[in-house]
């Protein structure tokens, strides 16, 4: 597999309080990668260290070979990154219609419609109307109409009903392809696990486990994600 993302020795955090401690972790181009791990186990830092939305104290954050440690969220994005933060990152104030013009930027929004069909009698609606699982969808409208080379998922399944996150790890394999590199954050989840090739797990903002997905379903779950 050809290099994706990297992270070397990264330590990062909020303010004072450091989150990840010198973690290191590979993220090929060509792979599903579930990062598992239970609340405040330091998910969510991983994908915002790679994004730029909190800043690397020491080590380095590398895309495709290239050193992005310091470069801003913008260009990361314009790069190829594409993130679904764990909130339901939409514009509250503006209908579901116009949110999905705004991400779509000139391309067919029927593509959202057909993986999430509860939105297509919602255009009018506000989006901050939406009930949780309303605004997740929407929310996973641009990985949909524009995924990028890199895709940062952070418990995009959080609020979905089976049927939606069902169709959502559907989407997930359709956008596998060998040229793109797939981050699934998200608690223990045996769906998102099957469909992973390689799967970290996070303690304390440090890698407490890691192998190929296989090993993971074929026996017990580590202890720190019971």
């Amino acid at each position: 597999m050809s290099s994706g993302i990297d992270l070397v020795r990264v330590r990062a955090g909020y303010g004072p309080v450091e989150a990840l401690h010198g973690i290191s972790l590979s993220f090929p181009l060509g792979s599903v990668v579930a990062l598992l791990g239970r609340n405040g186990a330091g998910k969510t830092s991983v994908l915002r260290a790679i994004d730029g939305s909190i800043p690397v104290a020491s080590g380095h954050v590398t895309w495709r070979g290239r050193d992005i440690t310091r470069l801003p969220t913008h260009e990361r994005v314009a790069a190829g990154l594409t993130v679904v933060p764990v909130e339901a990152n939409v514009f509250a104030g503006l209908s579901v219609a116009e949110n999905l013009s705004i991400f779509a930027r000139g391309a067919s929004i029927d593509r959202v419609h057909a993986v999430f069909p509860e939105l297509a009698s919602r255009g009018a609606q506000r989006a901050s109307t939406l009930s949780g699982g309303e605004r997740q969808m929407l929310a996973l409208a641009p990985i949909l109409l524009r995924p990028g080379a890199a895709l940062l998922l952070d418990e995009v399944t959080s609020g979905l009903s089976v049927g939606a996150a069902e169709r959502l790890h559907r989407v997930i394999d359709e956008l596998a392809t060998p040229q793109r590199v797939i981050v699934v954050a998200e608690q223990y989840q045996p769906d998102i696990v099957r469909r992973a090739d390689l799967v970290y797990v996070l303690s304390r903002g440090e890698l407490a486990w890691a192998g190929e997905a296989s090993e993971l379903v074929s026996g017990p779950p580590p202890a720190v994600l019971i």
